[in-house]
């Protein structure tokens, strides 16, 4: 089945389509309409819509509602997702349902300085101020082939260690990244201070509060 989607893709809908599906902004919406459990089609319906009601009959506006879901889902299974649910209401949209798609493993957390997957990371560089303070300072990326495109830096954004990563796991989670990756070249935030902070996290709120 997977053979006619990309075939439809090298159609002028399909391309048409694509272009609109594949921005690289998308990911963080297709994430974070996912993370609130909606249809991460939801995303593109506004932009395509125009696209699909002008065509002629039934059958190709079908067609090309469902290459959407199709050209969603594969940027979504890339990025670490799977099906949560398989149809969910979908609002002015040529189509009237979507699958909604969820993180298939916990957030993942890694050193590794390679490049950014389709999914894209929160990025915690690890450092020592002047004064001597071990701090951190965030940014999110996200990625296109061949280079890299960054969505938004917290530039300048320097906290105390424990709570720039207290903040950037819950910033990761509440957007539905992947992926925190640390960059830590002097080991200053060695892995039990990590977990330290992560027992806490996982608390329920009650416990936090008592």
């Amino acid at each position: 089945m997977s053979n006619w989607y990309e075939s439809y893709a090298s159609t002028e809908i399909g391309r048409k389509l694509s272009r609109i599906v594949n921005r690289p902004d998308r990911m963080f919406e297709f994430r974070f309409l996912s993370v609130w459990g909606k249809p991460a089609v939801q995303a593109v319906a506004s932009a395509v819509g125009p696209i699909i009601n002008t065509l002629p009959d039934k059958r190709a506006r079908d067609e090309a509602s469902q290459f959407c879901g199709w050209a969603v889902g594969q940027r979504l299974r890339r990025a670490g997702f799977e099906i949560a649910q398989h149809r969910g209401r979908v609002s002015d949209a040529p189509f009237k349902t979507g699958a909604v798609w969820r993180r298939a493993k916990p957030l993942q957390f890694t050193n590794n300085p390679g490049p950014v997957g389709e999914g894209g990371c929160v990025e915690l560089g690890v450092e020592r101020d002047t004064e001597g303070t071990i701090i951190g300072r965030w940014r999110l990326i996200t990625t296109v082939t061949p280079g890299a495109f960054i969505l938004h830096e917290m530039e300048g954004f320097r906290e105390p260690i424990e709570t720039a990563f207290r903040d950037a796991v819950e910033y990761a989670e509440r957007y539905g990244f992947t992926t925190l990756r640390i960059t830590d070249r002097d080991g200053l935030f060695p892995q039990e201070d990590r977990d330290k902070i992560l027992l806490t996290l996982s608390q329920p709120s009650a416990e936090k509060s008592a």
